[in-house]
């Protein structure tokens, strides 16, 4: 269908890009509509719907003890799905060296949820679903930060983003725990939703030149 189609062109698209800051330019191209993302509810100002619940910060601090593993756990990549398989919901693990940069997206963020949204599309039991969100990890030189990825079937040639701040590891996981403990929050996070028929109205939200 036209959802599939869009985003299985974007990939490839976003794949040949020669540049990995993603340009104002491109992004309306793309028909990409960014907003910002609460690392602490989950909730967005786009007035879309809420994919994951973050598990709570005190009580992943008691199951987390005093074992911490060094800094170049950073680097894992890979992408996982939801337990419950009738979930759509992927998280996915992305390491870049382009520098994260406030307000702004990688062309390899972009145009890795472009793939796993098409992959979602295209695999049998997914395509009836409304939305396919994607909750991105993504590391640049002890830099991370969250993104939520999504598309949007009754809005087929358009991505929605979601952006949290950039967290900065560069002096040590202990140097800034509190963050490090809201990551964990985010990965271990129960998916929610109704992704299949679900009524939420994203506001548009313009680009500026």
């Amino acid at each position: 269908d036209e959802g599939q189609i869009y985003v299985k062109a974007c990939h490839n698209a976003t794949r040949k890009l020669l540049v990995c800051l993603l340009s104002r330019s491109n992004e309306k191209k793309l028909n990409l509509t960014t907003a910002g993302l609460d690392l602490s509810s989950g909730d967005s100002l786009d007035y879309g719907p809420r994919f994951v619940k973050p598990f709570s910060h005190d009580k992943i601090i008691n199951e987390l003890g005093s074992l911490y593993r060094n800094q170049s756990q950073w680097y894992l990549e890979g992408w996982t799905i939801a337990k419950d398989t009738s979930q759509p919901h992927i998280n996915a693990f992305v390491s870049d060296s382009q520098p994260h940069r406030v307000g702004r997206l990688n062309s390899g963020e972009v145009s890795l949820a472009y793939g796993l949204i098409a992959k979602r599309r295209l695999q049998e039991g997914y395509n009836d679903h409304r939305y396919i969100p994607i909750t991105m990890f993504s590391m640049s030189n002890f830099t991370v930060r969250i993104l939520q990825i999504w598309h949007d079937k009754q809005n087929p040639k358009a991505l929605q983003v979601r952006s949290s701040r950039i967290m900065d590891f560069k002096d040590g996981m202990q140097n800034n725990l509190d963050d490090w403990i809201t990551i964990l929050c985010w990965m271990t996070g129960e998916p929610v939703g109704d992704t299949k028929s679900g009524t939420q109205v994203v506001k548009v939200i313009e680009h500026e030149e």
